[in-house]
């Protein structure tokens, strides 16, 4: 397989990450600081989010899935199947180490299903649990972690005239990797169904 490990050929990627995105994601853009595509399949959308600089350089996560990892976890999924043997042998090969040939490319996984294939008694569920959880939270942003976020970003509150109605605050709710509870901004996403 070749002489280096898992952790260096993530590193040496990482080097390389926006030519490595381009093609694992071609459809993705650039957006900052990140590469944005609709999934793991690389159809344009912003679901899936890999960083291009800084000490993440490399990070990626698709908040649709819950998918994330580093650029070789990137490779495995995009080119491998999931295979993070094959993903290190196509790295190596990809980034002219050890005289490697890249394996041939699989078929990128399916792009996850749209809402409308989802059942309409599963659809309804999430659709009343998220509004249960966004008329659970507070509706002024003022005075909350969340309107510092904002300021950060550059989007002064005062300046807008009024608060996007869309938005809202929740002072604990549960984080699932960490497994306890933190501040958290809401949004409303809506649609014309």
């Amino acid at each position: 397989m070749g002489r280096h490990d898992a952790s260096e050929l993530a590193r040496m990627l990482a080097g390389r990450v926006q030519a490595l995105v381009a093609e694992l994601l071609p459809g993705g853009v650039r957006d900052g600081q990140e590469w944005r595509a609709g999934s793991v399949a690389g159809e344009k959308g912003r679901s899936l989010g890999v960083h291009l600089s800084g000490q993440r350089a490399g990070v990626w996560a698709d908040f649709a899935s819950g998918e994330r990892g580093d650029l070789l976890d990137l490779v495995a999924v995009c080119r491998c199947g999931g295979d993070i043997k094959a993903a290190m042998v196509w790295a190596s090969a990809w980034l002219g180490l050890d005289g490697a040939s890249p394996p041939p490319r699989q078929a990128p996984p399916p792009v996850r299903p749209k809402a409308e294939s989802v059942p309409d008694s599963e659809a309804l569920g999430r659709r009343d649990a998220a509004l249960r959880l966004f008329l659970a939270a507070r509706a002024e942003l003022r005075g909350t972690p969340a309107e510092a976020y904002l300021a950060g970003r550059g989007i002064e509150l005062a300046e807008l005239g009024r608060q996007p109605r869309c938005l809202r605050f929740h002072p604990a709710l549960h984080n699932k990797e960490s497994g306890k509870q933190w501040p958290a901004m809401v949004a409303a996403i809506t649609g014309a169904d």
